[in-house]
């Protein structure tokens, strides 16, 4: 069974309230390693205006029953509503709260988690691993990026430009995102809106890093750019891929 629209059982699922911001928590089959659950705190995309708790579920479950580790979803605040930067103080509160209540909440190990998203999920995941340190919690183990919005000033003359023509996730659909995100253009070259835009000392803080990106995105270029800039301070980074992928491409069953 390969990943995808397919939801795989779980021991349980348990949905949790912290500051507003609705958590849910699933946990696999099997016996609880010693030290408690390795954790993933796994962020939906939707371009920061689209999905909830539920709609990434399938590869929620995948994760946690492939990688043997709880995995806890956030539903954090969408714009336009919510503009930047709430969903990041969301995502900021959920990743506490797991690490100080999921011992106890979830067995799980809280000096084994990790940070993963999709697409504005994974703008979100990889902010937060920028954040990590100034929070403060124990150093993330990972952060897994699948088809991350990295760079917030991208447009078809810089990084867009290959992939312009791109099907799925178009430069008009990418750009009105972004304006209901980040309304003030002012904030676009922020660190916590484009990672891309990172110091060097943040990135040597980041934690091993893996990027699963999909060859035919406008959002491809920008996450390369970012993970030779993390290699080249010092982190271990994993880049897969998918060739003839688009954007989303790599997140259906097949």
């Amino acid at each position: 069974m390969e990943p995808g629209h397919t939801v795989l059982p779980t021991k349980h699922t348990e949905d949790f309230e912290v500051d507003s911001t609705h958590l849910r928590a699933y946990t696999p089959f099997g016996e609880q390693p010693e030290g408690g659950w390795p954790a993933v705190l796994y962020i939906h995309g939707g371009g920061w205006t689209l999905g909830n708790i539920s709609s990434e579920a399938p590869l929620i479950t995948n994760i946690c029953v492939r990688a043997r580790c709880v995995v806890m979803a956030v539903d954090y605040r969408l714009a336009p509503e919510n503009p930047y930067p709430a969903a990041v103080d969301d995502c900021v509160s959920a990743l506490l709260w797991l690490v100080q209540q999921g011992s106890e909440k979830l067995h799980i190990n809280p000096t084994r988690i990790a940070v993963c998203g999709s697409s504005s999920g994974g703008n979100l995941a990889a902010v937060l691993a920028l954040k990590a340190p100034t929070i403060p919690i124990p150093k993330l183990i990972l952060q897994v990026l699948f088809i991350p919005i990295i760079d917030n000033t991208a447009t078809t003359e810089t990084s867009w430009k290959s992939m312009k023509y791109a099907p799925f996730l178009t430069p008009s659909m990418m750009t009105w995102f972004r304006h209901q995100y980040l309304p003030d253009p002012k904030t676009w070259t922020n660190w916590d809106a484009s990672p891309l835009f990172a110091s060097k000392e943040q990135l040597r803080t980041l934690p091993k890093t893996f990027f699963l990106l999909a060859e035919c995105d406008i959002l491809c270029e920008e996450a390369e750019q970012y993970a030779k800039q993390i290699k080249e301070e010092g982190v271990e980074v994993g880049v897969k891929i998918q060739k003839g992928a688009p954007h989303t491409g790599i997140l259906v069953e097949r």
